[in-house]
């Protein structure tokens, strides 16, 4: 499955997605599991040092944050869009 990732997650997967093969009762923390796997500094953009995610990145499934439903144990289907943005600065 195709994974949405922007700003300074892209400069790590060197794209503006990453492909993940999906697998039965898949939850948001294998997906980003998945992800290391291919892409290790991908893990100190998205983890504290307790592996819970980092107060400002957010997930994605459908439109709707991860947070307000089961945050990393949060399960998706194969057809979810899941989009991930990292923690934005500007003004």
């Amino acid at each position: 499955m195709q994974v949405k990732v922007f700003a300074s997650f892209r400069e790590i997967v060197l794209d503006k997605s990453v492909e993940v093969p999906f697998r039965e009762n898949m939850t948001v923390r294998d997906l980003i599991d998945a992800i290391i796997l291919s892409h290790p500094l991908f893990a100190e953009e998205i983890y504290t040092e307790n592996r819970e995610l980092k107060p400002h990145v957010q997930i994605f499934i459908n439109g709707k944050s991860i947070r307000h439903a089961m945050g990393l144990e949060t399960k998706f289907g194969p057809e979810d869009e899941i989009a991930m943005f990292p923690p934005v600065a500007g003004g």
